[in-house]
């Protein structure tokens, strides 16, 4: 039976405003990235894949590893080719990352699924989305950023004025109004944490974003709208949280791994999120998440 990989993720891993968009994201380049694998999916495949014991040099085939250079990418597996550049349906390493996939079961064993955002960065690589340059500004295939046919907008131009990509909700989904509850009294989250969290997850607050080719709207279980979001148990779909709170996941992406805000965005210290904000954030969970009136900002 064909599976249709394309509306699982329009309907779980990441929701697309709308099928055009996914079908824009799944006629991309048929040459995808055939000039390596780019540093944001390496760093997902290193991270979940690329283990000990699991699909590295050694070890269960194919090495996924960045030492492979990406040296399976015209290689198959059990289930046909690992990559279809354009053709998520018929890529194995994509299969493989979603339940009954033609071959085997489901990867990776024992973590539970992929997060949304990893999903995405993945599967959009393999559909044909455009990554940033490793030596130069990113770009995107289309006019005005949309995929469409056309001329290239260079990463410097997504952004009003250009500069870097920002993450923000205002530039994300211009027309969304914040649905953060943050203040400086009891039971809310803080003023100053509130502000960040609108600077740099606007993913999080929008299921319309201005760019789908450059931005993948949010649809998992975790919310960082209420600082009841915040406290409440873990709700995703990665299962190294479970049991956890549910700031405790974000620490760990934000802070520990510094992996969010995705790979998309950049500030105009270079990094995905400011020092400023890092701290701000790094303060907050330090403290166990307290609300606007228990909040010590750091010096």
């Amino acid at each position: 039976m064909k599976r249709t990989i394309t509306m699982m993720l329009a309907a779980g891993a990441f929701t697309l405003a709308g099928c055009d968009q996914v079908k824009k994201i799944d006629q991309g380049d048929e040459t995808g990235g055939g000039g390596g694998v780019p540093t944001a999916v390496q760093e997902r495949l290193t991270a979940s894949c690329a283990l000990v014991g699991c699909h590295v040099s050694g070890a269960t085939t194919p090495d996924l590893s960045e030492a492979a250079g990406g040296a399976w990418i015209e290689a198959s597996g059990a289930g046909g080719p690992y990559i279809t550049f354009g053709d998520v349906d018929n890529s194995y390493l994509v299969q493989k990352m979603f339940p009954a996939p033609s071959a085997g079961s489901q990867m990776p064993i024992g973590a539970g699924v992929l997060a949304p955002e990893d999903l995405a960065v993945i599967v959009g690589w393999v559909a044909g989305v455009e990554f940033p340059s490793e030596t130069g500004p990113a770009t995107t295939s289309g006019t005005s950023g949309t995929g469409e046919t056309g001329g290239e907008t260079t990463a410097d131009e997504t952004t009003e004025g250009g500069g870097p990509i920002s993450c923000a909700l205002s530039v994300v989904d211009p027309d969304a109004q914040s649905p953060v509850v943050s203040g400086d009294g009891a039971g809310v989250i803080p003023s100053s944490i509130g502000t960040a969290l609108e600077e740099n997850c606007g993913c999080h607050y929008t299921d319309s974003v201005s760019d789908p080719m450059l931005y993948f709207p949010y649809s998992g279980g975790t919310q960082l709208q209420t600082l009841e979001n915040f406290t409440d148990d873990y709700a995703g779909a990665n299962s190294i949280y479970a049991g956890m709170a549910a700031w405790m996941s974000v620490q760990d992406r934000v802070i520990t791994q510094a992996t969010m805000p995705t790979a998309v965005c950049e500030t105009e210290e270079g990094g995905i999120m400011s020092a400023a904000d890092f701290a701000l954030f790094e303060a907050w969970f330090e403290q166990g998440v307290p609300d606007g009136a228990s909040f010590t900002p750091p010096d």
